[in-house]
């Protein structure tokens, strides 16, 4: 599998069962048993090189280790080593999601694209987010999980401020629309 890229940004979209700990900016009655997604910081690659010569013992403090089976990358990107390295804690959640579709990709004829859209609250964590690790040296990345698979851990090439974001890459109209789909079920408010 190719990594993904998302436009100015790479987001760690982890599809999981636990509930989500924060309200529905919606009050969606139903977005606390519901929300599955997370999104989730990585670690550097130097966290990455550590924790692979000490025999993916211990994880940093704060962090935490998955398996990584798309393992697509060189070993000078954190998506070559068969676990990444993740925060603890996710800093969004399905329900930060005001709502997500597909579009034609237009770097790529035929390929298509997930672009997704956030709540205020949301896009705050977001640009947090982004912005420390546009600026760390070199540029962070953020793992993409999907139904709790890594599937890409592309590069934060800029900080986001707009609230919205399009995730790109080898993805057919099929392909595209699955994520969506998956991404709207862990919120019932969320809209395409």
């Amino acid at each position: 599998m190719k990594p993904l890229s998302i436009a100015a940004v790479a987001l760690a979209i982890q599809v999981g069962c636990r509930p989500s700990t924060r309200p529905c900016p919606n009050s969606c009655p139903k977005c606390p048993d519901a929300a599955k997604i997370e999104i989730r910081v990585m670690a550097d690659l130097k966290a990455h090189q550590e924790a692979q010569a000490a025999g993916w013992k211990r994880p940093p403090p704060g962090f935490v280790f998955l398996a990584n089976p798309a393992r697509s990358g060189p070993l000078d990107s954190p998506m070559g080593f068969e676990k990444v390295v993740v925060e603890e804690r996710a800093f969004l959640n399905a329900c930060d999601m005001r709502g997500a579709a597909t579009s034609p990709n237009p770097g790529g004829p035929g390929k298509w694209q997930i672009d997704l859209e956030f709540y205020r609250e949301g896009s705050g964590r977001l640009a947090e987010a982004t912005g420390r690790l546009y600026k760390s040296q070199p540029q962070g990345h953020m793992a993409v999980l999907l139904l709790g698979t890594v599937t890409s851990c592309p590069r934060v090439t800029a900080k986001i401020e707009t609230g919205s974001a399009s995730i790109t890459g080898d993805f057919s109209e099929s392909s595209a629309k699955y994520v969506v789909e998956t991404i709207l079920a862990g919120c019932p408010c969320a809209r395409k």
